[in-house]
């Protein structure tokens, strides 16, 4: 289902991309609009699901995780046993922070957070090579974040 947005839709969401905790009042100076109709208008984004929720960015290095890194999975056969088991492993660790299904010759990339090397080494040799179903992984550690987390193109 595609939502259709008009102009004043779009400023708002843009406006909420870049600060989540505006005030209606300023959001609705910002955008042009009362902040009665500024206020309908986010509750019916919200209503049908444009707005997801909102939250805090929280800064990786200051809460001690330096380490991020991208894994690629490769599983052995794309059974429903060692896909649910996957699935169970993900939900179950927390220093994996996304997990996504791909095309081509990965089969997810996951995106793991750890506080150093050692940890993050544990976590592969230890804990996700012991995840049944994988064939295969491989490790890339990210050495710098040029952009994350962007606006969307709206």
């Amino acid at each position: 289902m595609s939502l259709t947005l008009d102009a004043i839709d779009k400023r708002i969401l843009k406006c909420l991309q870049k600060e989540g905790r505006i005030t209606n009042a300023k959001l609705a100076e910002e955008v042009g609009l009362s902040a009665a109709q500024c206020l309908r208008r986010m509750r019916r984004l919200e209503d049908e699901g444009v707005i997801d929720g909102y939250s805090a960015r929280l800064n990786l290095k200051n809460l001690g995780l330096g380490i991020t890194a991208l894994i690629i999975v490769k599983m052995a056969n794309n059974s429903d046993e060692g896909v649910k088991e996957l699935r169970r492993f993900v939900e179950s660790h927390p220093e994996i922070i996304e997990c996504h299904g791909t095309t081509g010759p990965a089969d997810y990339i996951l995106r793991v957070v750890s506080p150093d090397i050692g940890r993050f080494a544990t976590f592969l040799a230890n804990e996700l090579s012991l995840c049944k179903g994988l064939e295969k992984t491989e490790s890339h550690i990210l050495m710098e974040n040029v952009k994350e987390n962007g606006p969307l193109p709206l």
